[in-house]
């Protein structure tokens, strides 16, 4: 519901999770039309996207968002 007000709403949502228990969080992301990326995989996932490493996974987000930064 929170996507629905300001500053959310018109937003896509992203969640990047690195295990089993992220399962559910990717569930609900797709359901709303969002991003949702497992981080070293291990095992089956309803992610939209597989990325093997934490680099891997900010270098997506800057690739496709711009706004990965790292300090």
């Amino acid at each position: 519901r929170f996507m629905e007000i300001p500053p959310f709403a018109g937003r896509r949502p992203v969640f990047l999770g690195d295990d089993t228990s992220d399962e559910n969080g990717f569930e609900a992301i797709n359901e709303a039309n969002g991003v949702s990326i497992r981080v070293k995989p291990r095992g089956p996932t309803v992610a939209s996207y597989v990325l093997d490493s934490v680099t891997e996974a900010i270098a997506w987000l800057d690739a496709n968002f711009g706004a990965a930064r790292v300090s």
